[in-house]
C-alpha cells in the first residue's frame, strides 16, 4: 500500500491505516488506537509510536493539542477541543473508529498535553461509547507551574521539554495560572482529570522524571483511576526521564503495549523504586 493510500486526515486528526507485519497475522484483531501526543512533540517522535500500533493491525488516529491552545487558551483551546470530539465521533460515523471493536478503541495519551486533551475532550461530549482502554505515559494529575513553566522552555527553544528551569520561568508560570481565566481553566481541567472515562488503564511513568515526576504519575493514578474503581495496571522504567520511556526500553515497552491491548498483562501495581 502506498504512502498516500495508507494516510488520510480529518480534521486536525491524521489517519494511519494497518501495515500488518506477520506477526500481526498470529493475533487477535488489534482495536484502532487514539493517539494523543505530549507537548511541542517533534511528529518524527511520535510516528514511531503511531507505526507500532499499525505493525499490529490498528487504524490510528493521532494529533497533538498545539501548544497556543495552552499558552493563549481564552483564544483557541475550547475550539479546538470541540473540534477533536466532535472530529472523533464523525470517525466512528465513517467506521474509521468502530464503536463496538474489541470493547472499543485503545487511547494512548502522552504527558501532560496528550492527558488534558483526553480529559477536555471528553468533558466536551463523553468518548466513553469510543474508548476501551487507556494507555497513560507520564501524564500528571493536573497542569502546575512547573509542567507548564519546562514545556514553554521547550516550545520557546523548539525543542523538547526541559527538566531544569530558570527561576524567573518558573514565576512567570505562577503568574500566567493565577490570572483568573487561566485559574478557572486549571479548575475546569483537575475536575476533568477526575471524571474521565471509567476503562482498563496502563500507567507508566520514569523514574528519573523530573518534569511529571513519580510522585505526579502515581497521584494521577490514585485520582483518576483507582478512585473510580477502574481496574489499573502500573509499570516503571527507572532510569527514563519524561516520555524516554520507550527509548530507554523499547521492547520492554511495546510488550506492555501489546498485552494491555490482548488483555493478557497482569492489572498490577509495581511499586517505585522497584523492589
Amino acid at each position: 500500500m502506498g504512502k498516500e493510500k495508507a494516510m488520510r486526515t480529518l480534521g486536525r486528526w491524521q489517519i494511519a491505516l494497518p501495515t500488518p507485519q506477520p506477526l500481526a497475522s498470529q493475533l487477535p484483531p488489534a482495536p484502532p488506537v487514539v493517539l494523543l501526543g505530549w507537548w511541542h512533540s517533534d511528529p518524527r517522535h511520535v510516528q514511531k509510536y503511531v507505526a507500532h500500533h499499525q505493525r499490529r493491525g490498528s487504524t490510528v488516529l493521532y494529533t497533538t493539542l498545539p501548544a497556543h491552545c495552552v499558552t493563549f487558551p481564552l483564544y483557541a483551546l475550547s475550539r479546538t477541543i470541540r473540534a477533536l470530539s466532535d472530529d472523533l465521533y464523525r470517525a466512528a460515523d465513517a467506521r474509521l473508529l468502530p464503536m463496538d471493536n474489541n470493547g472499543g478503541a485503545t487511547l494512548h495519551a502522552f504527558s501532560g498535553n496528550g492527558g488534558y486533551t483526553y480529559a477536555l475532550m471528553n468533558q466536551h461530549r463523553s468518548l466513553a461509547p469510543l474508548i476501551g482502554r487507556a494507555i497513560y505515559d507520564c501524564v500528571p494529575p493536573t497542569i502546575d507551574a512547573h509542567v507548564l513553566a519546562t514545556g514553554s522552555i521547550g516550545m520557546l527553544a523548539n525543542g523538547p521539554m526541559v527538566e531544569c528551569v530558570p527561576a524567573w520561568t518558573l514565576a512567570a508560570a505562577r503568574a500566567y495560572l493565577a490570572f483568573p481565566p487561566h485559574a478557572r481553566l486549571v479548575d475546569q481541567l483537575s475536575a476533568a482529570l477526575l471524571d474521565l472515562p471509567v476503562r482498563p488503564a496502563l500507567v507508566m511513568g520514569g523514574g528519573r522524571d523530573r518534569v511529571v515526576t513519580p510522585d505526579m504519575v502515581r497521584e494521577f493514578a490514585r485520582t483518576s483511576i483507582k478512585a473510580r474503581n477502574a481496574p489499573l495496571a502500573m509499570r516503571w522504567f527507572e532510569t527514563a526521564g519524561h516520555v524516554e520511556l520507550y527509548r530507554r526500553d523499547p521492547e520492554r515497552y511495546n510488550r506492555y503495549v501489546d498485552e494491555f491491548v490482548r488483555g493478557t498483562l497482569p492489572m498490577t501495581e509495581e511499586p517505585f523504586p522497584i523492589e
